[in-house]
């Protein structure tokens, strides 16, 4: 179906997607911001009134890209320049949030031949949509499958690096203890992270080299690490004296827990400082940095694929917390 003005570029819908209630009221609750965002109402005969938010790119000559929905016809020099990146994550191999971990977890390292769980996936949707349309418009297409991204962002849901400097600021200016807040499989198992800027890397290589044309490829840093030998490094990083460094010790810790009595402390410490955000809410993540170390299984990523196709950018991963937090330091954001 499609809907056109004199303003708005037409929008032909390709796929219509819903998440459990369990993941609307979480993303209902979180602040996330987008570049582009726009909201239409349609009415269909089978299901009545409805309305599809999207998300759009600006393009050169006032295109609007809306995803797998491309005006361009095969063959033509728009579609043979055409390159679309997807990135997705391991939820690939894990499943989605409201089926996490379910049923026969595929073995680690993570390979990208690993057959497809057997549970409806968003990830496995749109897949399946980037592949069709690369198939009717004749684009070329790459997959992206990170882990934990860290990188800079503001107002982000899922952002572990800003949450963590949050905790140690305000462990630091409160006396309390940085106390590690997931599980003994986290802290004591080797697992992987993904810098920004090693998929961004990626992303590019993909989009400039024959090797990397319609492939899925994981993307984590290279390197593989254990929390036990993270967490305090981190402290160090952030200022966060020896003696309040807590690792895992009986049970898991929750953000959401530990911190619920204190966060309404940053306002003052934004303002002792200069900071430039006083809402707590656009910087932690709690919710997501309490799910992502309180796994109960080992996650790692097998990078074979990409190294073997001509990928070799590595990035150590305490280094690259190191470098966010002198940026978000840079930027006002934490002391």
């Amino acid at each position: 179906m499609s809907r056109s003005s004199e303003s708005t570029p037409s929008l032909r819908v390709l796929k219509l997607s819903t998440k459990s209630e369990k993941s609307r009221k979480m993303w209902a609750e979180q602040k996330v911001g987008f570049h582009r965002t726009g909201v239409r109402a349609f009415h269909h005969p089978a299901v009545g009134e409805f309305e599809l938010t999207f998300q759009a790119m600006h393009l050169p000559g006032d295109q609007s890209l809306t995803l797998f929905a491309y005006p361009a016809e095969p063959g033509t020099p728009a579609a043979d320049a055409l390159k679309l990146a997807l990135v997705t994550g391991l939820k690939h191999y894990l499943g989605p949030f409201e089926a996490y971990a379910a049923g026969e977890m595929p073995d680690t390292p993570f390979r990208e031949e690993a057959a497809r769980l057997d549970t409806p996936n968003f990830y496995y949707a749109q897949e399946d949509e980037l592949f069709a349309a690369a198939a009717l418009q004749g684009f070329t297409w790459s997959v992206h499958r990170s882990h934990t991204v860290i990188g800079h962002a503001v107002g982000n849901a899922m952002n572990m690096g800003l949450t963590i400097a949050v905790q140690a600021t305000l462990a630091k200016h409160l006396d309390l203890p940085f106390a590690f807040p997931g599980s003994a499989a986290q802290w004591n198992g080797l697992t992987d992270m993904t810098d920004a800027g090693v998929l961004a890397e990626q992303m590019v290589w993909a989009a400039t080299e024959t090797a990397g044309r319609n492939e899925a490829f994981n993307i984590v840093n290279g390197d593989v690490f254990r929390w036990r030998w993270m967490w305090p490094r981190l402290a160090d990083l952030l200022g966060v004296p020896a003696e309040q460094v807590i690792g895992f010790e009986k049970r898991a810790r929750p953000l959401e827990v530990q911190m619920a009595e204190h966060v309404h402390h940053w306002p003052a410490i934004a303002t002792e400082y200069g900071l430039v955000e006083s809402d707590i809410s656009r910087l932690a993540s709690w919710w997501h940095t309490d799910a992502d170390l309180g796994r109960e299984m080992e996650v790692v990523t097998d990078m074979g694929k990409s190294r073997a196709a001509g990928f070799l950018s590595f990035r150590r991963t305490d280094q690259a917390f190191a470098e966010l937090f002198d940026r978000y330091r840079a930027d006002r954001l934490i002391p």
